[in-house]
């Protein structure tokens, strides 16, 4: 019981590290001097959508439950789509979010500013009252907001790793 618990703490530091900084990397050598003339929503969307999918291949080669620890998910057994369970083994709203991330993909090339997804967000904090309240959300609720919460976590999470980059390029100016 004690190695499983140390080796899925191991787990969770690695894919959290791997998250929290690699972007960070990736968008600072796409900068030229101002990380906002950059796309980081498109930069992230590629990022996240690949770093799922790779997730959910090796937990599928090496039978481990990587993409759930990524999103968090609790994985209610009554919450989760049964025909997907072999391969995603997350709930309907971790599920959608997974989606939404691919979906951002063809979402970064429309152009539009990235702050503009952010609202897409609001319904599954919406959902997420109700449910606080007793309402219980249904499956299909649960998919759809979590598919439109995926580009707002896109959103999001390129905006920390484009201010984290612009203050570090802002604290370490290097004059030529």
């Amino acid at each position: 019981m004690a190695n499983t618990h140390l080796k899925k703490s191991k787990a969770i530091y690695f894919i959290f590290i791997t998250v929290l900084f690699f972007p960070t990397f990736i968008l600072s050598f796409q900068s030229d001097g101002d990380i906002f003339d950059v796309n980081f929503f498109q930069t992230t969307a590629y990022f996240l959508s690949s770093y799922v999918l790779l997730l959910t291949v090796l937990g599928s080669l090496f039978k481990k439950p990587y993409v759930t620890i990524f999103f968090g998910c609790h994985d209610h057994c009554e919450r989760r789509f049964h025909k997907l369970h072999n391969v995603l083994p997350i709930c309907g709203r971790c599920t959608g979010i997974y989606f939404g991330f691919f979906i951002a993909i063809p979402l970064s090339y429309l152009n539009m500013p990235f702050y503009w997804f952010i609202p897409l967000g609001i319904p599954l904090v919406i959902d997420g009252f109700i449910q606080i309240k007793g309402i219980p959300s249904t499956m299909n609720r649960r998919l759809i907001t979590g598919i439109l919460f995926g580009p707002a976590m896109v959103s999001l999470f390129g905006l920390y790793n484009a201010l984290i980059v612009y203050l570090v390029e802002r604290t370490f100016i290097i004059y030529d």
